[in-house]
């Protein structure tokens, strides 16, 4: 992962692009003098910026290898990161699988209801490690605090 953490004016931005490119153009020299490919179809571009200042991320591509469009949000290590830092995604895409993990607890205690209570604890194994994967900060835990009723 390349990683530019820079704070520049709105004027400073092509000149920025410039040297991300370069960069990028040195890695893959590099990368191909030692036998080795970047993968530039999964490169992606994240401005970041604060709330009031999203309006000056740029929108137009970077050449990264390829012509790459700015993204709004990306997936760096399990954790999705957003253009103005809110881990809104983030949040977003872990209550969703979480609740897909509810659902299909609901599913399963339909088509057998007999099993009871204790069938519900065991199958919240479904959502703890959903967390787990969709966030390192849980990464390790041996519970979360599920308690079967």
């Amino acid at each position: 992962m390349l990683t530019t953490r820079r704070s520049i004016p709105p004027s400073g931005i092509r000149e920025l692009q410039e040297q991300m490119s370069a960069c990028v153009d040195d890695v893959a020299l590099w990368t191909r003098s030692n036998r080795l490919q970047l993968n530039t179809g999964k490169t992606e571009v994240l401005w970041c910026a604060t709330g009031h200042r999203q309006h000056q991320i740029p929108h137009h591509p970077v050449r990264i290898g390829d012509w790459i469009f700015p993204a709004d949000s990306i997936r760096n290590l399990g954790i999705y990161l957003d253009s103005d830092a809110s881990m809104r995604v983030h949040v977003s895409k872990t209550v969703s699988n979480c609740f897909a993990a509810l659902r299909q607890i609901t599913e399963y205690t339909k088509v057998c209801p007999k099993a009871g209570a204790g069938v519900t604890g065991r199958l919240s194994g479904l959502v703890t490690p959903r967390l787990r994967q969709t966030s390192p900060v849980f990464q390790g835990t041996s519970s979360i605090g599920c308690t079967p009723y």
